[in-house]
């Protein structure tokens, strides 16, 4: 169940596995799905600020982002999970840095402020290595507006080398693409 997308709970059929696993299980609905998981974010916040802060200075990191928008549109958020080796014990971490809700229409200038804001408020921002997102085009902008960011503090945001699209989340559009198109056509297309 790790680092699959937050969609995958709104999946018909990823639904029926855990019915036919786990049948007296009942599903939490959207918004109730959405409290949960910020409830037990802001529980656990106080603990990872200082783990991160915790960490020595030069410590590199890397960030992995999605976002949620519930069906009924009116409630976007940002999660933000955060990668990196510990050096000390060489074992590589990995911690749900912020799950932030997004005020406004989740274009690529609020995305960036929302990740803006997480990493100067745990101080991890001098630290970004690199971050993998979807290809969004929101996440494209995003980059273009954190180039601008970084630019005016007088640091440097090289997106060409730092951003990289998630290759499960292209990989998924390709396999999800290719099935729809075997629906669509007739068993004849694909007879040699």
């Amino acid at each position: 169940m790790e680092h699959l997308p937050f969609t995958i709970f709104e999946d018909k059929k990823f639904q029926a596995v855990l019915e036919t696993l786990a049948p007296r299980f009942e599903w939490p609905r959207h918004k109730k799905f959405a409290r949960m998981a910020e409830n037990l974010y802001y529980t656990c916040k106080e603990s990872m600020l200082k783990l991160f802060l915790s960490l020595p200075k030069v410590t590199p990191v890397r960030c992995a982002i999605d976002t949620l928008t519930t069906k009924d549109q009116h409630h976007s958020y940002m999660a933000i999970v955060l990668h990196w080796i510990d050096e000390a014990q060489f074992q590589y971490k990995t911690r749900l840095v912020a799950f932030e809700l997004i005020d406004e229409v989740h274009s690529g200038k609020a995305l960036a402020s929302c990740f803006w804001d997480a990493m100067v408020e745990r101080e991890l921002l001098h630290r970004v290595f690199a971050m993998m997102g979807n290809n969004a085009s929101n996440n494209h902008a995003m980059d273009t507006q954190l180039q601008h960011e970084y630019h005016d503090i007088g640091a440097t945001w090289p997106s060409h080398e730092c951003f990289h699209h998630c290759t499960c989340h292209v990989l998924c559009l390709v396999v999800k693409d290719f099935l729809n198109s075997m629906v669509q056509s007739t068993n004849e297309d694909y007879i040699l």
